[in-house]
């Protein structure tokens, strides 16, 4: 909607005054879940970028290792935010991973619009 569009321009600016490119879609960061809840929702709004780009004033470059994750599609018929990361959260425990409270919901725009909830785990 509205505020997809508005990240979407106000991210494409950021990176080509930077010097880069966005290589893919819209990212929410959860850096800590426990944090969160009815009243109060810490995120960063990010995009993944092709190279390093220059400083931007009011924005940041951060650099991520490669992430093991679990994740699951969100389809707002049938699910509900909190349930969501309830069930990976479950899924990750049956599974033996260790959550390390990271979070990511990926918002997919290019061909099919879809959105992805991504639980941060380690063995």
């Amino acid at each position: 909607g509205r505020l997809q569009g508005l990240a979407q321009a106000t991210g494409t600016a950021a990176v080509r005054r930077g010097g880069a490119r966005l290589a893919g879609p819209l990212t929410l960061v959860f850096p800590d879940l426990t944090a969160n809840d009815e009243n109060r929702v810490k995120l960063e709004v990010s995009f993944p970028i092709n190279n390093s780009a220059a400083s931007v004033s009011g924005y940041t470059v951060s650099r991520r290792e490669q992430q093991q994750v679990l994740r699951v599609p969100f389809d707002t018929q049938r699910n509900d935010v909190e349930g969501t990361w309830r069930a990976l959260l479950s899924a990750a425990l049956t599974q033996g991973f260790t959550p390390t409270g990271e979070g990511y919901v990926v918002i997919h725009t290019r061909g099919t619009s879809s959105t992805e909830y991504q639980l941060v785990v380690t063995d």
